[in-house]
């Protein structure tokens, strides 16, 4: 990897832990809906809300992990007394690099709001269709018999 991928790696990692942090329960849940409906049924759980339950409590953790790591860094091996140099992980956390949007961003979060909504309207679709395939099956059995 070069630098400008190492960046943006340790960047966006920080940001998602940042994100993470910012959400309660139920914009989790509006944020993160298309990637909970993937993999929910692969958390063990009672019921659909405590799955999700389960994974906002373990991206809260997460969160909550990557700050105590940066606090300790910063503790363990920020010099006040020395320049920050220009290119390391400390100029990235001084400068809050995390918190910056990058260009076209926005217009990216935009358009993954977009394909979310397709793709939630495409599987409302496909279950819409099941259940009037379902009901038409069930009417032909009830006049058959």
């Amino acid at each position: 990897m070069c630098n400008n991928e190492v960046k943006k790696a340790i960047v966006d990692y920080i940001r998602v832990a940042q994100d993470f942090a910012e959400l309660n329960l139920n914009g989790f849940y509006m944020e993160r809906a298309s990637e909970l409906i993937e993999i929910e049924p692969f958390i063990e759980g009672k019921s659909d809300l405590e799955r999700i339950e389960i994974i906002y409590n373990l991206c809260q953790k997460h969160s909550a992990q990557v700050e105590h790591a940066l606090q300790r860094m910063r503790k363990l091996y920020d010099k006040p007394l020395s320049r920050i140099k220009q290119n390391s992980f400390f100029k990235l956390i001084d400068t809050r690099a995390y918190q910056k949007k990058e260009k076209g961003m926005e217009e990216k979060a935009e358009k993954k709001e977009v394909e979310k909504t397709v793709d939630l309207n495409k599987r409302n679709k496909l279950t819409n269709d099941e259940l009037v395939k379902h009901y038409i099956q069930v009417c032909k059995d009830l006049k058959f018999n």
